[in-house]
């Protein structure tokens, strides 16, 4: 039964969930990341302002982005729920809960209009989002004739905070110098 069990599972797994082999066609590496070009937006009803669905030519994956947190953009059930958005509020600018959700809705608007619109890039070092089948990624989009990173332009729209996890861009700038960039960007 486990010989059955695990040729089913050996026959069924997607190449993409083999994180030992990431690698495609597509990929190639860049300063230690994993960079996935012409990339596109596959719709989903979980798609927001700093994490959604994406597509390349070798599979689909959820990404999330490095250094910010665009508010939620609903009303959801969890305990923890409102205080989270009261905190995103209070570093936004004292916004009250409702203010808070409208700016989700709009980061969440923002965000995939722009990733339906252009193809974009993503770097990525394949890092796992805390428990789930996330990974954290920058993006780099076409944005006003221009190539800019996604997480910069939420902070300068003021459609996020600068909040999560953050790393050494694939810029190369330290993660200490990027951080207070990002946080200039807010005043």
């Amino acid at each position: 039964a486990i010989i059955g069990i695990f040729a089913w599972f050996s026959k069924n797994q997607k190449p993409s969930e083999d994180r030992n082999n990431n690698s495609s066609k597509s990929e190639r590496v860049e300063n230690g990341f994993s960079v996935f070009l012409n990339c596109s937006l596959a719709n989903d009803k979980y798609n927001d302002g700093d994490s959604f669905f994406v597509k390349t030519s070798d599979f689909e994956k959820v990404y999330r982005l490095y250094y910010v947190d665009t508010p939620e953009s609903r009303d959801k059930p969890y305990d923890d729920h409102r205080r989270r958005v009261e905190d995103q509020g209070r570093e936004m600018g004292g916004l009250n809960y409702h203010q808070t959700l409208e700016v989700g809705k709009k980061a969440k608007t923002f965000t995939t209009n722009l990733l339906k619109k252009n193809n974009f890039d993503i770097y990525t070092k394949h890092e796992p989002v805390y428990d789930s089948s996330r990974e954290y990624a920058f993006v780099r989009v076409n944005y006003n004739g221009q190539q800019q990173w996604l997480h910069e332009i939420l902070i300068k729209e003021g459609l996020a905070r600068v909040h999560t996890k953050g790393i050494t861009p694939p810029t190369g700038e330290s993660y200490k110098k990027h951080k207070a960039y990002l946080i200039s960007l807010t005043k």
